[in-house]
């Protein structure tokens, strides 16, 4: 599910350093960021499946396996409550700064600015 990391980085930085992608995710140094596999509307189409194969096991196994991911990342991130919903942040034009809170007066990547 967190590969959608990577293809933010590789997006952002036209190149693939693992350590450097660590670094930019936990400082939150994306001017824009999609995770795409990031986005509770996947539980409503993982019932709308289920439903249409009239097998409820994936919808149950889907969401109780998903949630067990988002809502630590929810909690953990500093995300603001519709930060990983997709159509909040296709609204916001995936700004990292309105899916995240950051420190008044810091703006996304201020940090390693900083450290440059």
């Amino acid at each position: 599910m967190d590969a959608d990391h990577v293809i933010d980085y590789i997006r952002e930085e036209k190149r693939f350093d693992f350590k450097d992608m660590f670094i930019k995710s936990y400082l939150g140094d994306f001017k824009k960021l999609y995770v795409i596999f990031h986005a509770y509307e996947y539980i409503p189409l993982a019932w709308l499946i289920s439903f249409l194969l009239k097998d409820w096991t994936f919808g149950i196994v889907f969401t109780i396996s998903y949630l067990s991911h988002m809502i630590p990342d929810q909690l953990a991130n500093n995300t603001k409550p519709f930060g990983y919903f997709f159509i909040y942040r296709f609204i916001k034009k995936f700004s990292m700064k309105e899916q995240f809170y950051f420190p008044e007066g810091v703006e996304p990547g201020y940090i390693r600015k900083r450290q440059r």
